[in-house]
């Protein structure tokens, strides 16, 4: 049989609300492919556990193309440089005529994708480009002055508004476009292969829509209360998922809608305070689209690059290890380094404590998070940190420091989370935690503070101050 159109699936391993598989199959004979960049990866800091992820989403994808009668084929491309030679062969062997894909929007990814393009124009092979993996296309929203938003607030205000002018809606799953088709195998082979929780972290299109229906069901509206709760499962653990396409932001949106009578801006506080979060992701992908200088290891705020950092090793490891002598530093790095995943509160907290008390290089870190986590997304990462940081856009302001020991006080008082990534704690009192240093924390064997909050304040200020 003949497929002359061609689907490009690459951080979109869906079938429901994916919006260039079903152009594609509104059109005419579909097949599928993916790109399999394995070295490419490694030197964009993609973890294990992200990889094992994919690789069980590009199974649960085989199964659901293959039910819609679309065959897939996995391209083994090294690096991005080595796609365009093998999407040509594909297309010149294929007789495509078309291809369709959802753009992704980082700047090796966006390189690629023209190279490629300029291969389908030279042989009159005609591009479909969609947005899936968004919730408004990049670009679109700008300021009176025509240019992007640096800041999140103005930038919310200016997304509702151009929603209420058109929000789109969730493309249902295409109708089979002929007699199943056996799945293809996906013969990818892995160093890690269980390198993420799959009891946590949903691994098919199937399970990540019924996390996110029951945590709709159940969690949302106390989500702004318990978000910042790392010992509650107050949030809905669904950031993989959006990361490799298994769910889409959309869908997302549309389910808190939906359990909010259609509302956004309104209503519920736990939902609208979701939402709000979604529009985030939304945000940083813009400041990656619009200053790609962010891609290539700068800061946003350039003349920050000036800043005195220090590059101690020694110190870097003790912070990745969890051995600060700070608890709740040193349990968020513990779960980091154990499940794959950091609670989101933590991952600023963690983040500020190397960047303003350590004064390490924040792209140390950023490489070390991605290196690790299963939902690494390198806009909101780096947005992330360069915000803890405070050299990104809408950043913190370099004199507000988060302190590890306040912290610790507002958002796990009990010690609760502490004592389950730091089990030779369990017996240590509560306030003793919140004291790096307590003679009690001491005799269980827990290392010392490794450095003065006061101290380690005053120097950060320092640091920025002479940037003159």
């Amino acid at each position: 049989m003949s497929y002359p159109l061609l689907t490009w699936f690459r951080n979109d391993l869906r079938v429901n609300d994916n919006p260039a598989l079903s152009a594609a199959m509104a059109n005419g004979k579909t097949q599928a492919v993916y790109c399999w960049c394995e070295d490419q990866w490694e030197a964009h800091d993609l973890s294990d556990a992200r990889k094992a992820l994919t690789v069980d989403a590009l199974r649960g994808l085989s199964e659901s193309l293959a039910e819609l009668g679309v065959p897939l084929t996995i391209l083994y491309t090294p690096m991005f440089s080595d796609v365009p030679a093998a999407m040509e062969d594909f297309i010149q062997t294929n007789d495509i005529q078309s291809i369709y894909l959802n753009a992704e929007y980082a700047l090796d990814e966006r390189r690629r994708d023209r190279q490629v393009r300029e291969i389908a124009k030279s042989g009159d092979i005609s591009w479909h480009p969609y947005h899936g993996t968004i919730m408004q296309m990049p670009g679109i929203l700008t300021t009176g002055q025509g240019s992007p938003y640096k800041v999140f607030t103005p930038f919310k205000k200016a997304w509702f508004a151009n929603w209420e002018q058109g929000g789109r809606s969730v493309r249902p799953k295409p109708k089979p476009q002929g007699d199943a088709l056996s799945p293809g195998k996906i013969e990818i082979v892995l160093e890690n292969p269980d390198a993420y929780d799959r009891s946590i972290f949903p691994d098919s299109e199937e399970a990540a829509w019924k996390q996110l229906e029951g945590f709709i069901d159940q969690q949302i509206n106390a989500y702004k209360e318990e978000r910042d709760l790392p010992s509650v499962e107050g949030t809905s653990r669904l950031s993989a998922a959006l990361v490799v396409g298994l769910l889409s932001p959309i869908q997302c949106l549309h389910a808190g809608m939906a359990a909010n009578q259609g509302e956004m801006a309104s209503g519920d506080e736990g939902i609208r305070t979701w939402i709000s979060e979604l529009i985030w992701r939304d945000f940083y992908l813009n400041v990656m689209y619009s200053w790609p200088h962010v891609c290539k290891g700068r800061a946003f705020k350039e003349d920050t690059d000036k800043v005195a950092w220090r590059y101690d090793k020694d110190d870097f490891q003790q912070w990745c290890d969890g051995e600060t002598g700070f608890p709740i530093i040193d349990a968020a790095m513990k779960q980091l380094n154990q499940t794959g995943w950091m609670h989101n509160r933590l991952r600023m907290v963690t983040a500020m404590f190397l960047t303003k008390y350590l004064l390490i290089d924040w792209r140390w870190g950023e490489r070390y998070f991605m290196r690790k986590l299963v939902d690494g997304h390198f806009a909101s990462n780096n947005g992330g940190w360069q915000w803890s940081a405070s050299t990104g856009t809408d950043a913190a302001p370099y004199f507000r420091l988060l302190s590890p020991l306040r912290q610790a006080e507002r958002f796990d008082q009990s010690g609760e989370f502490i004592k389950q990534y730091l089990p030779q704690l369990k017996a240590v009192p509560a306030k003793a935690l919140m004291k790096p240093g307590d003679p009690l924390l001491l005799e269980t064997g827990y290392p010392a503070p490794m450095v003065d909050l006061k101290v380690a304040r005053e120097a950060c200020l320092a640091a920025f101050k002479a940037l003159g």
